[in-house]
């Protein structure tokens, strides 16, 4: 890669401003008191800044994932 790129200028990116968010898998927990979940039990992908998913098990891929994380984590 060093040589590949021997004769382009160097570049940067600036840092990014952070995003605050109340949702714990978005601040980068993945462990809650209410226990370990994917994703999708926190966050509606339509709008993941927007409030809790009311019913998580209505995203198409949520029991899938939810499964193989319970399983994970020894709750199956």
């Amino acid at each position: 890669m060093a040589k590949a790129l021997a004769d382009t200028p160097y570049e940067s990116f600036p840092e990014p401003n952070p995003i605050s968010s109340d949702k714990i898998m978005l601040d980068g927990n993945y462990v809650s008191p209410a226990g370990a979940h994917t994703i999708l039990y926190y966050v509606d992908r339509n709008d993941p800044l927007g409030p809790y998913p009311s019913n998580p098990a209505s995203d198409p891929g949520f029991l899938n994932w939810e499964w193989a994380v319970q399983r994970a984590f020894g709750a199956i």
